[in-house]
């Protein structure tokens, strides 16, 4: 019908219109100059929607008023009691450093002294094992350095408790040995519960190393540099530096063990290859060698211009056994001569 046609015609007339505005954009797109019209158009409709109908900005989700003051006032309370519990344990722990430094052992002994001030000084910085912890640390019988009197007089400060084992060192440590107690240091620990009033230095291979406590007393005396890349208080110094060190230490009123290895890593080698399954050496045998203190000093480096006397001991195979004498030697003057003085049996 004639209506029928007229909206054939109609739809016939829109669909080029609709192409040509596709044909704008396209031709736009390759920059043909033919449509330029078309082109402007479709430009400035996007710009005329968007002034009239702008988009809402994304704004962040806000509590109710309720919800912030709730919120807030739990994160004061929290904050509250983490200040509160750090506070009490601060109070604690000065109670007992000052505890410790009333004790016997730290008026007898220096190193122990220093211990405990160091141990506060540094803990936050390095770690310590349990068993160097100021609220566990006992002798070698397990003995507290600041119970009673009578306690205090039976305390050793000489020696140190350290677990006996790696077995006995996880469980203190919750399983993790290292750094505290590898089978390196597991012999450190065992001359050190010997000779806890005096510092350790510790053999490793072309090196004598200081950890914990020792290492805090070089440290601030010698002035040595911390080995920054450990967990643990930790200096050291080359094998050949060894009698400067020790007579620095000595002459700051301190005693010193010399720790040496009395065996190379080819021998532990050897070792293990004749031990049976079960007893073979993760680490070289290790023992104390010498003990330097004020009247050990007998090497010629470490004894000073103003050195004196001498005590010499002498033997000799008689026939009647071994006889022996001693003679006292003084030095006349500066650089002067020698006068030997018999001494009596007595």
């Amino acid at each position: 019908t004639d209506t029928q046609k007229e909206r054939e015609t109609k739809g016939e007339g829109e669909k080029p219109r609709r192409a040509s505005l596709s044909g704008d954009r396209d031709a736009t797109e390759t920059g043909d100059p033919k449509e330029e019209t078309g082109e402007k158009q479709l430009q400035s409709a996007p710009a005329a929607s968007e002034e009239t109908a702008p988009r809402p900005e994304r704004r962040p989700l806000q509590l109710s008023s309720d919800s912030a003051q709730k919120s807030s006032a739990k994160a004061k309370q929290k904050r509250e009691v983490n200040k509160a519990k750090s506070s009490d344990k601060t109070e604690k722990e000065n109670a007992l450093r000052q505890k410790l430094l009333n004790t016997k052992a730290a008026q007898n002994c220096r190193v122990f002294a220093e211990y405990v001030e160091h141990f506060y000084g540094v803990g936050k910085s390095f770690k310590f094992p349990p068993w160097m912890e100021p609220s566990k640390i006992k002798d070698k019988k397990g003995r507290r350095p600041d119970g009673d009197e009578k306690a205090q007089s039976e305390y050793d400060f000489r020696t140190l408790w350290v677990p006996r084992d790696e077995k006995a060192a996880k469980i203190l440590m919750n399983g993790a040995t290292a750094p505290h107690f590898t089978p390196a240091m597991a012999q450190y620990w065992e001359v050190k519960s010997e000779h806890f009033d005096k510092v350790v230095f510790f053999k490793v291979g072309k090196f004598y190393e200081l950890f914990y406590v020792d290492a805090c007393i070089a440290q601030r005396a010698l002035d040595l540099k911390w080995m920054g890349s450990d967990e643990k208080p930790h200096v050291g110094f080359p094998e050949q530096s060894l009698h400067a060190y020790a007579e620095g230490l000595v002459r700051h009123g301190y005693k010193v063990v010399v720790v040496e290895q009395m065996e190379t890593p080819k021998q532990l080698e050897e070792r293990n290859a004749k031990a049976k399954t079960g007893q073979k050496s993760k680490a070289v045998k290790r023992d104390v060698c010498e003990v330097y203190s004020q009247g050990t000093l007998e090497h010629d480096s470490m004894l000073s211009p103003d050195s004196r006397f001498l005590l010499a001991l002498f033997f000799e195979e008689t026939a009647r056994g071994l006889h022996g004498s001693s003679s006292a030697v003084q030095m006349e003057g500066e650089g002067g001569g020698l006068r030997t003085t018999e001494l009596s049996p007595e």
